[in-house]
């Protein structure tokens, strides 16, 4: 419910706020006075585009407020919790456009975009009348109404699921499918590759001990030569270190006699000779192990090559290329799986597609059915409303989307198998046109009016603001639009600007709204009226500028009289 409505500075209203109420609010005053410029504010609240031409002259900018009642669980609550927006019941919004044309635009206090006000307002308010803000002649709001008249909503979500879940399965199949090739090319080298890795037979710490074996048997014959030279120096028969070392032992053993303090050199040059021998023995049993053996060594040099060759090849190192050679065996297991992937998306596609169109065939039943009930209630209802010609079809045509599945030759979309249009013509002979066309300001609403009389009680949009409802209609005509829009507002609430007493009769809340003068500039009033209020306005609205207290009578009489028709 649109609770108030703040104009400051717009157009020529100062700054004004008006308080409405729920149920069937009332906008009157006589012509000029005002009251579609506040419609026009309402537009722009409501995210049209608009200019620097609404700022009122000598102002810097126009703002314009509303406060709006938010049920919880409603269209506009989901939407407002699905962006962000935390509020308690009731949301603020204002917009803001200056003298150079930029507009700003607050939602809760927030700063957001024109875009998501316009939006979220589509969910609040529908105004219809010589204005463009009206879900009605949004097409695609067509088929969601059809849906709600037909209790098909909750089909049209579990096809368009179905339609999701059939796209996503078309792709994975089709990028599969595409990619076969290049898979199979892969899965190929990925094979060469752990082919040749398990080949190799390569060892974690193989390069440590392959570069001292190289080194060993590369250096072979000089290791053999100087080690002998080695153990010859230290062994040998009449030279060797160890014989001289005997020698000087006895010769030094021999005077101990003479200075016992000698026998400690004694010791050490026998420490000396065992430690001597020792390392012969140990140079001669290395120097026989030594192996001449080109053939090794040509082996281990190969070994070596294909090591260096591998680090290259997968710029790694043995630890990371026996990782690799791990990974690579499970993306070949995964690959092996592709065909097997393939074949259960091509079956689980034509289970799907059997599925959709299963589903989008019986909810094309349900529309179509529905679609003659929710054109003969309409055409009733402009009958009533003065329009007895009238012609209301609801179009069901193929779908005429461009994202389409092709299923035993039905073109099959999110939406289903077809597409909707309301198609009107309000005169004899002439044939009905897309309800798009129509340019009629009063035509327009009324159509709009019968409309809403027939999905009273499925429409999500709260509020209706109904302009020139009025036009070309009088008399008895005038008084059923009345009583309908009052009935209608016993499920939205209802703001409608008129004319016409019969009209403003059946209101439950009663805005006037004036324009005066005052230090040479223009600027408007408004003003809700009280019961005594309402009488002299409708007075007004009978018999012109003087009002007669016959007017007066006739208004008393016709309020009461709408009174008990409600």
């Amino acid at each position: 419910m649109l609770k108030s409505l703040r104009l400051k500075d717009f157009a020529i209203f100062k700054d004004i706020t008006v308080q409405f109420s729920e149920h069937l609010c009332i906008i009157s005053g006589e012509t000029g006075a005002g009251k579609s410029i506040m419609v026009d504010g309402m537009l722009m609240l409501l995210g049209t585009r608009t200019d620097s031409g609404v700022v009122r002259e000598g102002a810097s900018e126009s703002v314009v407020e509303g406060l709006f009642e938010i049920k919880d669980k409603s269209h506009a609550a989901i939407f407002l919790h699905e962006h962000g927006f935390e509020f308690n019941d009731e949301l603020a919004i204002k917009r803001i456009i200056n003298a150079q044309g930029k507009s700003r635009v607050y939602i809760n206090g927030s700063p957001s975009t024109l875009s998501l006000l316009s939006d979220l307002t589509k969910l609040l308010v529908d105004i219809h009348g010589q204005h463009e803000h009206q879900s009605l002649l949004d097409e695609q709001n067509h088929l969601k109404l059809l849906d709600a008249y037909a209790g098909t909503e909750k089909s049209a979500d579990h096809v368009k699921l179905a339609y999701t879940d059939l796209i996503k399965t078309i792709e994975q199949y089709d990028s599969l499918q595409s990619n076969s090739a290049n898979l199979k090319k892969e899965e190929e080298l990925l094979k060469f590759q752990l082919s040749e890795i398990r080949a190799a037979n390569l060892k974690p710490d193989e390069e440590t001990v392959l570069e001292k074996e190289y080194n060993i048997l590369s250096n072979a014959q000089r290791l053999i030569s100087e080690l002998n030279t080695v153990y010859e120096t230290i062994s040998g028969d009449e030279s060797g270190v160890i014989v001289n070392i005997h020698r000087s032992l006895k010769l030094i053993s021999g005077l101990q006699d003479i200075d016992p303090y000698l026998k400690q050199y004694a010791d050490r040059l026998a420490t000396v000779s065992v430690e001597l021998k020792d390392v012969s023995s140990d140079l001669s049993s290395y120097v026989s192990k030594i192996d001449i053996d080109p053939q090794k060594l040509n082996q281990t040099e190969q070994r070596i090559e294909l090591i260096e060759r591998l680090k290259k090849k997968y710029d790694k190192t043995i630890a990371d290329i026996l990782e690799y050679s791990a990974s690579i065996e499970k993306q070949i297991g995964k690959l092996k799986n592709t065909d097997e992937e393939i074949i259960a998306l091509q079956q689980k596609r034509i289970r799907l597609e059997k599925e959709l169109y299963r589903d989008a065939e019986e909810l094309s039943k349900a529309r179509r059915h529905a679609a003659a009930g929710l054109a003969k209630t309409v055409v009733m209802e402009l009958k009533t409303l003065g329009m007895k010609d009238a012609i209301f079809e609801v179009r069901v045509e193929p779908s005429g989307k461009k994202d389409t599945i092709s299923i035993q030759g039905k073109d099959i979309s999110s939406d289903g198998m077809e597409s909707v249009r309301f198609f009107f013509s309000a005169n004899p002979g002439f044939p009905a046109k897309p309800l798009t066309d129509i340019i009629s300001g009063g035509e327009l609403s009324r159509t709009m009016l019968a409309i809403k009389r027939a999905l009273v009680k499925v429409s999500p949009v709260p509020v209706l603001v109904f302009d020139e409802i009025d036009a070309g209609i009088g008399g008895t005509t005038a008084e059923i639009v009345g009583r309908k829009l009052k009935e209608l507002s016993a499920y939205h609430q209802v703001i409608c600007i008129t004319h016409l007493p019969q009209i403003a009769g059946f209101g439950d809340y009663h805005i006037s709204v004036s324009k005066h003068t005052a230090s040479g500039k223009t600027d408007v009033s408004v003003q809700v009226l009280d019961e005594k209020g309402r009488m002299e306005e409708i007075a007004r609205m009978l018999s012109g500028e003087s009002v007669t207290e016959l007017a007066r009578k006739q208004a008393k009489e016709f309020l009461k009289y709408a009174k008990e028709k409600t």
